[in-house]
């Protein structure tokens, strides 16, 4: 009789895999990633991964579209503007 071999979990996702994102999923990840590091949401000893994860993700897109469109300028603008408002009203 053959003995069957079973794995633990641990065993079972120690190995990572290859998942498929698509080029606007990592472009935005991208986006969250450096909105939190400019607000400050990671400790320092967090960086070095979260600035791996962001290399590796932005490795991913082609060189074209990391261009941003100059419309995507005043939506920005218009984000830090609302920001100011909320917390004049917050005072």
């Amino acid at each position: 009789m053959a003995k069957k071999t079973t794995e633990t979990p641990e065993e079972q996702t120690s190995a990572p895999q290859a998942i498929g994102i698509t080029t606007t999923a990592a472009k935005i990840i991208c986006e969250i990633i450096a909105l939190c590091t400019k607000r400050g949401a990671f400790q320092p000893n967090e960086l070095t991964t979260v600035g791996a994860l962001y290399d590796q993700l932005l490795a991913q897109i082609p060189a074209e579209e990391l261009q941003a469109p100059a419309e995507e300028a005043p939506a920005e603008e218009e984000e830090v503007q609302l920001e100011l408002e909320l917390e004049a009203d917050a005072k």
